[in-house]
C-alpha cells in the first residue's frame, strides 16, 4: 500500500531570488525529514541554478536532480527512477 502525503507551499517571495532561497532552505530540512520533496520553479534557467545551488551549498543533505526539456529522454528517466 502507498502513502502519499500532500503540502502544497507557495512562496511569496516576489520576483526576489535571495528571498526566494531563504524561503526554502528554511524549511527544507524539515520538509526533506518528512520524505521527498519536489520544488517547481518557472523556467529551465531557474532549475538548473536551483540544482546547482542545493549541491553546492547544501554539503550533501539535499541530493537532487532538475528535470526540464532541454535534458534528454533518458537523463530524466534516471533522475525519476532516482526520486521513486
Amino acid at each position: 500500500l502507498l502513502s502519499i502525503y500532500l503540502s502544497v507551499s507557495v512562496c511569496a517571495c516576489g520576483q526576489d531570488n535571495s528571498g526566494k532561497w531563504s524561503w526554502l532552505v528554511s524549511r527544507l530540512e524539515g520538509l526533506v525529514a518528512a520524505g521527498k520533496v519536489l520544488v517547481f520553479v518557472s523556467s529551465k534557467q531557474g532549475c538548473d541554478e536551483l540544482a546547482l545551488n542545493l549541491t553546492k551549498h547544501g554539503q550533501g543533505r539535499f541530493p537532487c536532480g532538475c528535470i526540464h526539456g532541454d535534458k534528454d529522454q533518458a537523463e530524466r528517466s534516471s533522475i525519476l527512477k532516482r526520486f521513486k
